[in-house]
């Protein structure tokens, strides 16, 4: 599915209405709703501007209040336990980012704890703070402002990585002393899952123009 365009004078600056404008070559468009699946390109250059997503807003708070529910015990609850000779240690999250601290890394334990830990948390709450008014019914324009902050929390947003390091330093502990998997890594692995799919059905595009007008909106692009 193509985008149309509208006359644009050279140079010209987007509009405040908030058309579509081409990230490579500028060529401003007429946004136009996309079905799920459907993508939008542009008429001068052929890049892809937008993907059709599923947002139904109450499906997509139901992941994103799923994911905020989960982060409390993935972070309170044990991770790993660990047992040698008799002795059990109890790992949480934050053992990781406290170990780096004291070996004298605190730039990675500082980049470990944004990726992994508060910027996962908020950006599950500008997510609610930006769908529970949408899908109750009563869009509220003030917290447009939040999109942009949900795009910058999705870039430093990374508990998939964090996982993925969990998991291979649970694989070298095995050979080392008896680990086994806790309630907390459960918890977490299920709210990095939750958040992935909570952001693969949010539109933003949809979710702005559904808080300035008042109205529900579906996908738009």
């Amino acid at each position: 599915m193509t985008a149309t365009t509208y006359p644009s004078p050279p140079g010209s600056a987007v509009p405040a209405d908030n058309p579509l404008a081409c990230p490579l070559c500028g060529q401003l468009h007429e946004r136009v709703r996309l079905r799920p699946g459907e993508t939008s390109r542009c008429v001068r250059c052929d890049t892809q501007l937008g993907f059709g997503r599923s947002s139904n807003w109450v499906v997509t708070l139901a992941w994103v209040l799923t994911g905020l529910i989960l982060w409390v015990p993935a972070n309170l609850l044990p991770t790993v336990v660990l047992s040698q000779l008799g002795n059990t240690r109890e790992s949480l999250l934050l053992t990781g980012t406290r170990s780096l601290w004291n070996e004298g890394m605190p730039e990675v334990a500082g980049l470990v704890m944004l990726c992994g830990i508060m910027a996962p948390l908020l950006l599950l709450l500008a997510l609610t703070a930006v769908l529970l008014p949408i899908a109750l019914g009563r869009p509220s324009a003030p917290v447009r402002f939040l999109l942009r902050w949900v795009h910058v929390l999705e870039l430093w947003s990374i508990p998939e990585v964090y996982l993925l390091a969990v998991l291979v330093a649970f694989l070298k502990l095995s050979d080392i002393v008896d680990a086994e998997p806790s309630a907390g890594l459960w918890c977490f692995a299920a709210m990095t899952v939750a958040l992935l799919v909570a952001w693969r059905r949010f539109d933003p595009d949809a979710a702005a123009a559904t808080l300035a007008t008042g109205r529900s909106k579906g996908p738009l692009n």
